[in-house]
């Protein structure tokens, strides 16, 4: 039987949504469901204080200094990934600094064979409901972090009108992001069961908890909720075939990147198709990859059933010799 990947969150949020002050109130609820949370905060001066003050939680916090992991510290990244135990319950919390690049760090984790012991990520990401696209020229940075997220926690929604706050679940949920607020135990429970058989959960309607009862009941719980997901190709296929499933693939595809060889024989090439962009861009490698034909996809709340039946028409075609 093949051995469960440990499980991998990243936190992700704008300066000072509440991401440490979530961790505050998720580590003892995931303890007392029998996980060991393993936590790694980035941030550029504060690593130090804030895994003081997540100390008396858990003896398992890993302070990274520097600039964002997805960048010039994604080494430090995966030194502390490897020193993570590989005991049953184990899961790792990735606090990511406040002007992460959730799709770079996405892309990084999904592609490097560093991370191979661990599940796809799943991103949580933390929004300030009272200063939600109130930050001028940082808006962008601000949304861009939700475009990989499957998971929302709301944060001060007590200090905001229930007006605003309906606005801000209304544009979260529009993104795709499953939305939690209020009490925590919710976001613990799908987080500690992350790693359990996929399964479908009926909607909770508009008593969701995951709302705080608010009636925000549209989640899709049965949905892929990973950042990324990885399929194998065929070993040889045909280039127009491929570049017209992935110009194809649906708009939750954020980005899609893999390894794949074609009927021409030759070099393997690298594939890869960016936001904003449908038609990919092929490029040949020049040494060979440590990878066999695969594709990586990314975004949040991957159709994977609709994704795969159209991996299944790319059939596998003969090389040339």
């Amino acid at each position: 039987m093949k051995q469960a990947r440990t499980p991998l969150v990243l936190l992700i949020g704008f300066l000072g949504s509440g991401k440490t002050t979530l961790l505050e109130k998720l580590l003892p609820v995931l303890g007392g469901m029998g996980r060991r949370p393993h936590v790694i905060l980035n941030d550029y001066k504060n690593a130090d204080v804030d895994s003081a003050r997540l100390a008396a939680l858990t003896d398992l916090v890993e302070p990274i200094h520097g600039s964002c992991v997805c960048c010039d510290s994604r080494d430090e990244l995966f030194d502390a990934l490897e020193r993570v135990p590989e005991e049953e319950g184990t899961m790792v919390l990735v606090e990511a600094n406040g002007t992460t690049d959730a799709l770079e760090l996405v892309e990084l984790l999904a592609m490097d064979r560093r991370a191979g012991r661990f599940s796809p990520p799943v991103q949580v990401s933390t929004v300030d409901a009272n200063r939600w696209q109130r930050r001028l020229w940082h808006n962008r940075l601000e949304r861009s972090q939700l475009v990989t997220a499957g998971l929302a926690w709301v944060t001060r929604v007590d200090e905001v009108k229930p007006e605003r706050r309906d606005q801000v679940v209304a544009a979260l949920e529009k993104m795709g992001a499953e939305i939690y607020h209020g009490e925590v135990a919710p976001l613990a429970e799908r987080l500690g069961s992350m790693d359990a058989p996929r399964a479908v959960v009926e909607s909770h309607g508009d008593d969701c908890e995951c709302c705080g009862g608010h009636g925000h009941g549209h989640h899709h719980h049965s949905d892929h909720h990973f950042a990324s997901a990885e399929r194998s190709l065929p070993p040889v296929v045909d280039r127009d075939a491929l570049v017209s499933l992935v110009a194809e693939m649906p708009d939750e595809v954020v980005r899609v990147k893999g390894v794949c060889f074609f009927e021409d024989g030759g070099a393997p090439h690298l594939f890869q198709r960016v936001e904003g962009e449908r038609k990919p861009t092929v490029i040949p490698l020049e040494v060979q990859p440590q990878t066999g034909p695969v594709m990586v996809l990314i975004g949040a709340r991957l159709p994977m059933e609709e994704i795969d039946a159209q991996l299944a028409t790319l059939a596998a075609v003969e090389a040339a010799d």
